[in-house]
C-alpha cells in the first residue's frame, strides 16, 4: 500500500471516529433529558437550546483538533485528543 493511500485511510479513520463520539455523546445527553429538565427546572423550548448550543461547541471543538494538529505538527495528536474527548463516556457508563 503507498503512504498517500494510507495516510488517506487513516484520515477516513479519524474522521469517522469523531463522527461517532458525536454521536455517542449526543445520544448520552438525550438519555439524561429528564434529569436535567428536573434538575434546573426549565422549559423544553430552553432544554433544546442547551443540547443544540453544547453539541455544536463539542463538535466544533472536536473538528478542531485537525487543523491545530497540522499546526503543531504532530499528526498523530488527533488520536490522544478522541482520548481525553471519550473519557468522560467510559464514566458515564
Amino acid at each position: 500500500m503507498m503512504n498517500t493511500e494510507k495516510n488517506q485511510r487513516l484520515v477516513l479513520l479519524a474522521a469517522n471516529i469523531s463522527y461517532i463520539l458525536v454521536l455517542l455523546d449526543s445520544s448520552i445527553v438525550n438519555v439524561a433529558l429528564p434529569a436535567i429538565r428536573n434538575g434546573l427546572a426549565i422549559g423544553t423550548d430552553t432544554l433544546q437550546w442547551m443540547v443544540n448550543v453544547y453539541l455544536v461547541i463539542f463538535a466544533s471543538l472536536l473538528l478542531s483538533g485537525g487543523p491545530c494538529a497540522t499546526a503543531s505538527a504532530r499528526k498523530p495528536s488527533i488520536w490522544p485528543a478522541c482520548c481525553c474527548l471519550s473519557l468522560p463516556h467510559c464514566y458515564v457508563v
